[in-house]
């Protein structure tokens, strides 16, 4: 179960203007089908082609609905509900769930708010749609409040307080708090408190699930491969019988008192030093019309023009900031418009100026046509593509939307309707009401906040905090408008050819460059108007030598703070965005690259830079300064953390000093030069390892031959790598077999299990699918014998850590408890893993099988995260054939495979290593 995060980001990609005609109200979606049961029970069913279908159960009641006796009760009974019912004993739902195909969690689950319960099934065909409803019907009125479950569960929830609630809270919480510190929110955490969770009853929690769970304070929602028909009669059938209490339903509270006083907040740990702005854009009424929605997407657009201004001010100038960031900030219904940027204490007054001093511009002078064109093209984008998008939307999408349409009141709309508002905005906006519209909201009362430093005085930055209104209320200065003449990029010196082409199944179109690059082109409507593009190597860290570790670390952010041709880094991010094109480098252990997203339309431009990137990079020395200084920061703060300390300890026992896997040190990265970070670059993009371009786009492959003979087949490679691939992990073969880190600063411990075996194995499509596939059925035990049985821990979780390339066997486990429980997890970890080592059955297998197709089945509908699994199984070695046929790669893998494959990760012959973070004052777990 998850709760709704208190402070929740939403973020849109449509937006408008005030205008006479705006009085038109939205169109909701027609293809809903609505209706009400005489006991007040409302359904809302969405007939769709797709095979899946979505169930969601929403009861208008949470935790302001709760009395001074029941602070927590609403989330406790969602718990309740999974733990035995009237038709499902203990956990039985989630298990025949996951046996269809489908995982608690992502797929199964629920969550409390304040004022709302959602129950979520996502089921994988329409044969489990009766065993869904049932559910939920016992959820309405069914659920078994078994004594035993209930202090089993106790356990769990709990676990979530260590999960959820640290008590070392982050600057964002602390601030959140004192935002609604005036208001019923405050004592209304949808957890309550541990003593309300520790002292719940059975009588109590009945007691507030009698009262709240009601027809006529809930809405069934049922989406997918279902007739709307049909379906109405069987939730007669089913739900008529739930008898109404007569009371009323529940009133909502839409408004809240909110403190928007200017504060100083102590940041948390792993946190630098911030500065952000909050304003209240009085907005709270429910998105109806035209004229709200247009205005919703207007602030959009100004926060994005926001976010490229500073991000250029402070690239341009050099200063080192860990993050540049704006965004719309949802509290509940109310609406704010907020940004920040984060840095290191020392550059507080340099950042401080320069954040001001944009904002003051952009207040005061707007910005050009040219940065507005910049960010409008993602809208035209979205209207382009609108088809494509659309058609990838699958029954959970439109139930989540649901559930967000009856919590708000918001109007979701269907293609048509949707097409129709953001045409017309776009039709609408210009350069003249862009800028009244920074006018208007770079004018409103700014609510500032400072996160500082534990090293820095209170006062020094409360007197800061108290000088910003004065410093902000100067008159801005115009920019210069610099982007009048832009020289091209680096253009080939000659052409180069095509070797071969070969036509394969699945739409696939295959190269051969003279360069010996081989392009896989895969001719898709899906793709719409965008082309999703992937240039990728085997490689990254496993082709340097240890001293290019370091410059490794630091070549991409320098290369994009430094541009391309005459281009600096934010011209050319403005560049980039007018051609409606996004390109981002990569370098990771085992392989490296880039990945692109372009119009179609400027494919050119696209290859263009990727000629450009792999041939001749812009490294600015100053630039170099800047990310060093920005990552000794991120480093710094990552050390100092509890959580740093203890993974550095774990990394540093685990691996040899000259391991790629090992962290690299500040002192490593300050004596890193612009020489060495070519170096990095020639050493990768110089040779081709096994290199691929794969493409996914609606385009014909002869629109696409001319542009890879002009800017692809030119790019020169050297006939030999300098050294070859070292895919060795360097691991310690002599671990300590215990460690013990004592620098928490919870009361309560992370227990973390390594289990290594450096013995190598092949690394195949198959092993790769079924590492995936034991990773499933690991997690279904661990949860089942850590959370359900022992009530330890809210979210264990294992998972591996191996890279592609590498042979070994890798996999972590991450529990969080009390200091007390510590040798009870340990028990149950060497249980599972034993378990896991002797007895994987048939029976796990087979729900592992369909998860994993279940999980891979997204993927036809998205040709970007398609794009980026060939060129992982392409550059590797795996082929692309297991990714053609899913279900027959899953299905091959029998018995007996896995069961060879569990034993060699668990077994007797991998290493275990157990590591402890305890509160630092704590006495040693013995």
């Amino acid at each position: 179960m998850q709760l709704i995060r208190i402070w929740m980001l939403l973020f849109f990609v449509v937006l408008g203007v005030s205008n006479p005609t705006y009085a038109k109200k939205l169109k909701a979606d027609s293809n809903w089908v609505t209706g009400t049961l005489e006991n007040g029970l409302k359904y809302h069913i969405y007939p769709t082609d797709d095979s899946e279908v979505s169930i969601r159960l929403v009861i208008h009641a949470g935790s302001l609905q709760e009395n001074e006796q029941q602070k927590g009760y609403a989330h406790f009974v969602e718990h309740m509900a999974f733990n035995g019912s009237r038709n499902f004993a203990g956990n039985d739902i989630i298990k025949i769930i996951e046996q269809s195909g489908k995982q608690f969690g992502p797929d199964i689950n629920a969550f409390t708010g304040y004022q709302t319960t959602v129950y979520q099934l996502d089921l994988a065909s329409k044969v489990q749609l009766d065993t869904g409803l049932t559910w939920m019907r016992d959820v309405a009125d069914g659920i078994n409040f078994d004594a035993q479950q209930v202090e089993k569960e106790k356990g769990a929830i709990l676990g979530e307080f260590r999960f959820s609630r640290p008590e070392n809270q982050d600057l964002y919480t602390k601030a959140y708090l004192k935002l609604i510190g005036d208001s019923v929110l405050a004592d209304a955490d949808p957890l309550g408190s541990e003593q309300s969770v520790q002292q719940a009853t059975v009588a109590g929690l009945k007691s507030y699930y009698q009262k709240w769970y009601q027809p006529h304070n809930a809405e069934l929602i049922v989406v997918g491969d279902v007739n709307a028909a049909v379906l109405a009669q069987q939730l007669q059938q089913q739900f008529s019988n739930w008898v109404s209490n007569g009371d009323a339903p529940t009133r909502k509270q839409r408004k809240f008192n909110y403190d928007l006083a200017s504060n100083v907040f102590t940041i948390g740990d792993n946190q630098s030093p911030t500065l952000f702005y909050v304003i209240d854009r009085n907005a709270s009424d429910r998105i109806t019309k035209q004229k709200q929605l247009h205005q919703l997407w207007l602030d959009e657009v100004s926060q994005a023009l926001i976010r490229q201004r500073l991000s250029a001010a402070f690239s341009e100038s050099a200063v080192p900031v860990q993050k540049v960031n704006t965004f719309t900030q949802w509290i509940h219904h109310d609406r704010f418009s907020a940004g920040e940027v984060v840095f290191a204490p020392q550059q507080r007054a340099t950042v401080e100026t320069i954040f001001l001093a944009t904002l003051r511009s952009l207040r005061d002078f707007g910005v050009t046509q040219n940065e507005l064109e910049s960010v409008l093209v993602d809208y035209q984008a979205t209207l382009n593509n609108l088809d494509a998008t659309w058609q990838a939307h699958k029954p959970p999408y439109y139930a989540s939307n649901k559930v967000l349409e009856l919590d708000s009141g918001e109007i979701v709309q269907d293609k048509l309707n949707h097409a129709k508002t953001l045409q017309k905005f776009i039709d609408y906006v210009n350069l003249k009401r862009v800028n009244r519209n920074l006018d208007a909201l770079l004018s409103s009362e700014i609510t500032w906040v400072m996160g500082k430093a534990q090293s820095e005085e209170q006062s020094f930055v409360e007197a800061r905090l108290a000088q910003l209104p004065a410093a902000y209320a100067k008159q801005g200065a115009k920019p210069v408008e610099n982007d009048k003449v832009i020289e091209e990029f680096l253009q080939p010196s000659q052409s180069g050819k095509i070797l071969s082409r070969v036509d394969r199944e699945a739409n696939f179109t295959v190269w051969q460059l003279s360069n010996g690059l081989e392009v896989w082109f895969q001719q898709d409507p899906q793709a719409g108007e965008r082309a999703y593009i992937q240039y990728a190597s085997q490689g990254g860290k496993a082709a340097l030598p240890k001293e290019l570790y370091a410059a490794s670390q630091l070549l991409v952010d320098t290369a994009v703070r430094s541009g391309l041709g005459e281009f600096n880094g934010a011209k050319l991010d403005r560049f980039l965005r007018k051609q409606g094109v996004a390109i981002f480098p990569y370098i990771n252990l085992t392989q490296h690259g880039l990945e692109a997203d372009s119009a179609v339309d400027s494919l050119p431009v696209a290859f263009n830079v990727i000629y450009n990137i792999v041939t001749e990079l812009n490294l600015a020395a100053r630039q170099l300064e800047a990310v060093k200084q920005q990552v000794f920061q991120d480093n710094r703060v990552y050390l100092e953390s509890p959580q740093g300390q203890f993974e550095r300890a774990i990394n540093n026992n685990t691996y040899l000093s000259d391991s790629r896997h090992r962290f690299i040190s500040n002192g490593e990265l300050a004596s890193v030069t612009v020489e060495q970070l070519q170096q990095v670059h020639d050493t990768l993009f110089g040779y081709s390892r096994n290199s691929k371009l794969v493409i996914v786009a609606d385009i014909e492959p002869e629109q696409l031959a001319p542009l890879l003979v002009k800017y692809i087949a030119p790019i020169a490679f050297k006939l030999q790598p300098n050294n070859e691939l070292n895919l060795g992990n360097g691991y310690n073969l002599n671990p300590k077999p215990e460690l013990e880190v004592a620098a928490f600063n919870e009361d309560s411990v992370v227990v973390l299990k390594r289990i290594i075996n450096a013995s190598p194995q092949p690394r195949t499509a198959k092993a790769t699918f079924a590492e995936d596939m034991l990773s499933k059925i690991s997690n279904m035990r661990l949860y089942q014998q850590v959370r359900e049985e022992a009530g330890l821990d809210y979210a264990p979780e294992m998972y591996p850590v191996i890279q592609d390339g590498e042979s070994a066997s890798d996999w972590m486990i991450y529990t969080h408890v009390t200091p007390q429980d510590v040798p009870i997890v340990q028990q149950q970890l060497n249980k599972l893993l034993d378990g896991l080592s002797a007895s994987i059955t048939q029976q796990e297998l087979d729900a592992a099988a369909k998860q994993l197709i279940s999980g891979l089945k997204p993927l036809e509908q998205d040709p970007f995260q398609r794009s980026w699994f060939y060129s992982r199984y392409l550059i590797h070695g795996y082929g692309i054939e297991a990714l053609l046929d899913v279900e027959q790669t899953a299905q091959s893998i029998d018995l007996e495979y896995m069961q060879q494959r569990a034993k060699w990760a668990f077994g007797d012959s991998a290493k275990q290593m157990d590591a402890i973070l305890t509160p630092a004052q704590l006495t040693p777990v013995q």
